[in-house]
């Protein structure tokens, strides 16, 4: 099990790369495609906060 730390990176690298990675692999519809994956670390995000995952 990662620590509270590393699961921490991962959801911030998450967040701001996203959309970043998105637009540099396939531009504007990769955007869309970060955008996506940056709203899953906000939710990844909440749920460990709450205690539910």
């Amino acid at each position: 099990m990662l620590s509270k730390r590393a699961r921490r990176s991962v959801m911030l690298l998450m967040l701001a790369g996203g959309p970043l990675a998105g637009w540099l692999i396939n531009g504007d519809r990769g955007i869309v495609f970060g955008l996506a994956v940056s709203a899953l670390a906000v939710v990844w995000f909440l749920l460990e906060q709450r205690k539910i995952v």
